[in-house]
């Protein structure tokens, strides 16, 4: 992603279990924001997700490994990213909205 970017917006998303792509939830809406404009945050970002649904059972358990994906773009240029989170970073479920602090994302082949 170019770092020119501060901000990154969508409507398409969703929770998975990693092994089996069972899903846990589907995202309505999300915002990617980056840290910082310069300096070893610069290349981080704080996802802020508002849930369509989301079965908190599956999310709490952590017998399951998730992934949450993100759709960036539109029409023929969408592309699927994974959201990767640095270690000892907060992530929240409140309700519906989702808060994810320090991620980076990669590229997901979701065929």
């Amino acid at each position: 992603m170019p770092l020119f970017h501060k901000f990154l917006e969508g409507s398409n998303g969703r929770i998975e279990v990693t092994d089996t792509g069972l899903l846990v939830g589907k995202i309505a809406h999300w915002t990617l924001r980056r840290k910082s404009d310069q300096g070893p945050d610069s290349t981080f970002w704080d996802l802020h997700a508002t849930m369509q649904f989301v079965m908190a059972a599956l999310w709490e358990d952590p017998g399951y490994e998730k992934a949450v994906l993100l759709q960036l773009g539109r029409g023929s240029l969408a592309q699927w990213h994974r959201i990767v989170q640095q270690p000892g970073q907060r992530t929240a479920l409140q309700g519906l909205s989702l808060i994810m602090e320090r991620v980076n994302t990669v590229t997901h082949d979701d065929s």
